[in-house]
């Protein structure tokens, strides 16, 4: 009995550790490439998808490039 309490013990410990990584599926990326006496471009991309691992120190973002809004098309 004992040791099945330790197994099971040990099972939750990786679990928790695992989930050590925080997922957000909604953003916004700005994106400004504007030029003096160009035309402005500025666009805004609101599906964003990142997660930050706090361990590692790393932030993914996965971002679609059809996702962006421009003022022109």
């Amino acid at each position: 009995m004992k040791k099945i309490t330790q197994i099971a013990l040990l099972f939750t410990a990786i679990a928790t550790t695992a989930q050590e990584k925080m997922v957000s599926y909604s953003g916004i990326i700005n994106l400004e490439a504007s030029i003096p006496l160009f035309e402005e471009v500025n666009a805004i991309n609101e599906k964003t998808t990142c997660i930050l691992i706090p361990k590692k120190g790393q932030i993914i973002c996965w971002i679609s490039i059809k996702d962006f809004k421009f003022k022109k098309k």
